[in-house]
């Protein structure tokens, strides 16, 4: 058998069968090697591993490569997002390849044409986004209020105190003349309201803004910071929140003056509305302005005596300020003509007899605006520290 089979293979008809051709992997080296060189043009590249056309694949005309590139070709692909740069930006990085690393190509200045506009949905989803954030800073203030009961019952007793005890001793030695709004001779009690009511609205706002140097302790404030909403919009609402407070304190005083037997004319309790809103969000925003130079909830207090015991007494709050100058006391005058808190109390005052006191007004909007935007700026929405003073 051995024999046969030797002999088969010595015979010369007899030929060996060829191996299996192996399917070869293309040249992937060569190939970058002559595109670099400019010696592939654009089609050959988008053909597959054996002069297949690849599928999906659209080329431009038959152009040779005139730069040295090594990032392929620029083929046109469905548009899947913004463009990152122009076609012709290839040059650049040819030109610059040979001094080292490559240039980072910017982006075109014009908007892509397939880029979607905000369409209304966004719109209002943003909207509720705002409202939701708003309500939740409002409810969560007004809470903490209700849960502290003696906070209302001293928000009440302090200007109760004063009109019950201090205004009747001082009743006959602080006569008022007929000065506008008055169209006749009023009591010291009536008179003195209208300031009580501004110190009600300074108090709250500047416990409210104690509240504000406690939660950037404790890490509320850049919880609330960090929020993909503005950061002046929180703030305001901050501010809101606490004006709102104001006003249910201001009508639960007003409550007790009617019981003790003091108020405004018909309509007066309703007047004085809008004056208390503008004279909150103006003390609320000078109260912001004071916790962003308050680093530690412990030096608050004497920023408290440095700010709201000064803008208490010198005010028309509690005298007419021309018994000032009748008095000689010409430097607090003076200070009290720049003093925000003056007037608060006269744009209240004018409201409660159904009149405007357009300088007050404008003073109020001009001191609530700066004041919110200094007090704004110095708030970092990342850290939810303060940007302008270093803390210890």
């Amino acid at each position: 058998m051995a024999l046969v089979l030797g002999s088969r293979r010595r015979h010369p008809g007899n030929a060996a069968l060829p191996a299996p051709r192996r399917r070869q992997a293309p040249d992937v080296g060569s190939r970058l090697v002559d595109l670099d060189r400019g010696k592939i043009h654009r089609h050959s590249l988008c053909q597959g591993a054996y002069g297949r056309p690849r599928q999906g694949v659209r080329v431009h005309a038959r152009q040779p490569l005139h730069h040295r590139r090594l990032q392929g070709l620029s083929l046109e692909l469905p548009p899947l997002g913004r463009p990152v740069a122009h076609a012709d930006g290839a040059g650049d990085l040819e030109r610059h390849h040979r001094g080292g690393a490559l240039p980072r190509v910017p982006a075109p200045d014009q908007r892509a044409r397939y880029a979607r506009r905000r369409s209304t949905g966004v719109q209002v989803q943003s909207a509720l986004s705002y409202w939701l954030g708003f309500s939740a800073i409002t409810r969560r203030e007004i809470a903490k209020f209700l849960r502290q009961t003696e906070r209302l019952i001293s928000a009440i007793v302090r200007p109760a105190l004063w009109l019950i005890v201090f205004a009747a001793g001082l009743h006959d030695i602080l006569g008022v003349s007929i000065i506008p709004p008055y169209t006749t001779y009023v009591p010291y009690q009536e008179y003195v309201l209208p300031g009580l009511i501004g110190i009600v609205v300074l108090f709250q706002c500047m416990q409210s803004a104690l509240s504000m140097v406690y939660d950037r302790e404790a890490g509320v404030m850049r919880s609330m910071l960090v929020t993909p909403l503005p950061r002046y919009f929180l703030l305001f609402s901050k501010i809101a929140a606490a004006t709102a407070l104001s006003i249910i304190q201001v009508y639960a005083f007003l409550m007790v003056a009617r019981i003790v037997g003091f108020g405004f004319p018909d309509w007066g309790f309703v007047y004085i509305l809008p004056g208390v809103v503008l004279a909150g969000l103006m003390l609320g925003s000078i109260g912001l302005l004071v916790s962003v130079y308050t680093p530690q909830i412990e030096n608050f207090a004497g920023m408290m005596n440095f700010v709201v015991f000064p803008m208490f007494f010198i005010s028309s709050a509690l005298y007419p300020l021309w018994k000032l100058r009748e008095a000689g006391a010409d430097i607090i005058w003076w200070l009290s003509q720049v003093n925000p808190l003056t007037y608060a109390i006269e744009l209240i005052r004018f409201l409660a007899y159904g009149q405007l006191d357009w300088l007050s007004l404008g003073v109020v909007i001009g001191v609530t605006a700066v004041a919110f935007l200094l007090a704004a700026r110095g708030y970092d929405p990342q850290a939810g520290a303060i940007r302008t003073v270093k803390r210890s």
